[in-house]
């Protein structure tokens, strides 16, 4: 679990796509994510193995503006596993309405990061996972839909049906069919909306297992062809 908090290796698969990390109190840390979005962070706190915090700028705010929230991670053992509780404050620096705004986004973002971290941390079964992604995908009205939200953020049914050539209805049962295999999770919003947000954990796991399985197929067709040179 420390590992997974700490490292580049560890933030760069479960928080953002890539990442950097000097792991001291005043170093920098850095998020990268596919859709070419950054995190820049300051480290707060390491105190192995129990706590690491980190503050970074608040979203949208100017690059100079010296606002920023504080984010703490505390890990304490609980029978044979780890608890872990994630805080974040300095929301109550934004006027009330940008507060409860930047507050429920940030409460949604972390559902979802911490979701992608317990796929980090639990080992799937990289063929069923694998198999149930290339089944979904092989729609190509749910590959769509997944562009859609990897290139615009979250979303629900409606924005993505103003979006794409495809009823609401349609699209709604898309993403049913997606949440089931892990592709896209559910955010409850404001006035009972729900967004969806686009998960990458089962993508990666299914090109492990394309990977898996092109290093499996490298021997025997280098055999071959030696044998056809022959």
């Amino acid at each position: 679990m420390w590992t997974a908090l700490t490292t580049a290796d560890g933030l760069g698969t479960w928080f953002g796509n890539e990442a950097t990390i000097d792991l001291r109190p005043g170093g920098s840390a850095r998020l990268i994510w596919s859709d070419g979005k950054t995190a820049d962070l300051r480290v707060e706190r390491v105190e192995e193995p129990t706590t690491f915090a980190f503050s970074w700028q608040i979203y949208g705010m100017a690059d100079g503006d010296p606002r920023r929230t504080y984010v703490e991670f505390t890990l304490e053992p609980v029978d044979t596993g780890t608890r872990l509780t994630v805080v974040e404050s300095g929301f109550a620096q934004l006027p009330d309405e940008a507060y409860r705004t930047l507050y429920d986004d940030h409460s949604q973002g972390w559902t979802s990061e911490l979701g992608e971290l317990v796929d980090y941390l639990v080992p799937p079964d990289v063929e069923v996972v694998a198999e149930q992604v290339f089944s979904a995908l092989a729609d190509p009205t749910r590959r769509a839909i997944l562009a859609a939200l990897a290139g615009g953020g979250p979303a629900t049914a409606t924005d993505l049906a103003a979006r794409l050539p495809i009823t609401r209805q349609a699209i709604a049962k898309h993403l049913t069919r997606l949440a089931e295999v892990g592709l896209v999770s559910a955010e409850p919003g404001e006035r009972r909306r729900v967004r969806y947000r686009l998960r990458s954990a089962p993508m990666r796991v299914a090109q492990q297992f394309l990977a898996a399985l092109a290093r499996d197929w490298d021997g025997p067709l280098d055999t071959l062809k030696q044998h056809l040179n022959r």
